[in-house]
């Protein structure tokens, strides 16, 4: 017996996707509804937006993987700050 994977959603959303985050069904009111809500798009060779879903996931505040090194603060540089002393990069 084989171990299947679930299908990977795909990095673009799906025109029913898009009309429901948008509440329209042409295009044309769906980009700008996207332009309204501040969601970055493409536009495809046939004038429908082309919507990354990452894009969508930090709009609305999902949370970033905990693995990347930029969420973790610098303690002894924010101790430097508060403290009034510059860090010398070196």
């Amino acid at each position: 017996m084989q171990n299947v994977s679930p299908p990977q959603p795909s990095l673009l959303l799906t025109a029913p996707e898009l009309r429901e985050l948008t509440e329209y069904k042409r295009k044309a009111e769906q980009r700008q509804r996207l332009l309204d809500m501040g969601i970055p798009f493409k536009v495809g060779r046939r004038g429908h937006p082309l919507v990354l879903r990452g894009s969508i996931q930090i709009e609305f505040g999902a949370r970033q993987s905990r693995t990347s090194q930029s969420s973790v603060p610098d303690i002894d540089a924010l101790r430097g700050l508060q403290h009034g002393k510059a860090q010398k990069k070196g």
